[in-house]
């Protein structure tokens, strides 16, 4: 909700733009850099409510790229929301970026969300990097959801319950997936066990 609103603002409370952005392809090597002038990030907001489906994800890759640059992690996580909202709905690599900043910033819910949706897009990986990328999202989704419980403890009772369940779940898959491409599963079962399953039954959950 905070960043939707920090988006809100930029979009519809921005000043008028006194700088051009139509070239925005010879806008990256300045986003990149986080070197955008608070004119042309005014300009590009501005595209993203009125320009076409092509260059609105134009701009907002921009914005994410220039705010990444810059070190705002606040104002890259409220365009990589709106990004991912209202622009492209099916960016993997930056689901999953989002779902490590959200869980390092107290935020574990939705990072198992965003590691959800990145899981149902995973197919925009290169097939070289999917594994990987997909174990690193086991990763982030099983820590997410240990997160999740560990913020239920004063509360206790059948939620915290059902969020050890989610963990013991998370865990086993992640040592499943593990196991049939033949990687590390220390770290999973670690999760699993610290769930309150025993090493053996956590390793005959992972078999099924």
């Amino acid at each position: 909700m905070i960043r939707a609103i920090c988006i809100c603002a930029l979009l519809l409370c921005a000043a008028p733009a006194a700088a051009q952005c139509d070239d925005l392809a010879s806008l990256r090597k300045s986003a990149a850099m986080g070197k955008l002038s608070d004119e042309t990030t005014s300009c590009l907001a501005q595209t993203l409510v009125a320009g076409t489906l092509m260059t609105r994800e134009q701009a907002s890759n921009l914005l994410v790229a220039n705010s990444f640059a810059k070190g705002d992690h606040y104002a890259w996580a409220g365009h990589v929301e709106f990004h991912l909202e209202s622009i492209n709905t099916s960016d993997c690599d930056l689901m999953f970026k989002y779902g490590q900043h959200l869980l390092k910033n107290d935020a574990p819910a939705a990072a198992v969300k965003w590691a959800e949706s990145a899981e149902k897009h995973s197919y925009g990986w290169p097939a070289e990097k999917r594994d990987d990328k997909l174990q690193d999202l086991h990763r982030l989704k099983t820590k997410g959801m240990w997160a999740v419980y560990e913020s239920l403890a004063a509360d206790g009772g059948m939620k915290q319950r059902a969020a050890l369940g989610q963990v013991q779940l998370a865990s086993v898959e992640w040592m499943r997936e593990a196991k049939k491409k033949e990687r590390d599963t220390t770290e999973a079962l670690d999760f699993c066990i610290r769930s309150g399953w025993t090493r053996e039954r956590c390793e005959q959950q992972a078999a099924l």
